[in-house]
């Protein structure tokens, strides 16, 4: 059989071990946290400029729509599309 003696310096060790593993994961926490926001952030800005993105398309295509019943109105309706998107590079 055998037994366990533990001495007064193997418990602090181990205290010692174990404080040092809970600091650890607290660091690992706060890390994990900081990414997590960073993430967040992110897929916020993503949002934004989906939402920019299709609102934009959505003038344009507006634009695009006007100009052309505008065209045909007045009789000198032509694909004029490749004039307006060089017209647009700028924008």
């Amino acid at each position: 059989m055998s037994t366990v003696n533990a001495q007064p310096q193997d418990i602090h060790k181990l205290q010692d071990k174990i404080n040092e593993l809970e600091f650890q994961l607290e660091q690992q926490k706060e890390i994990t946290a900081a990414k997590e926001a960073e993430i967040a952030t992110r897929e916020q800005e993503l949002a934004q400029q989906k939402v920019q993105a299709i609102n934009g398309f959505k003038e344009l295509e507006a634009m695009v729509r006007q100009e052309w019943l505008t065209e045909k109105k007045t009789g000198n309706y032509s694909r004029t599309s490749t004039n307006y998107r060089s017209s647009t590079n700028g924008s």
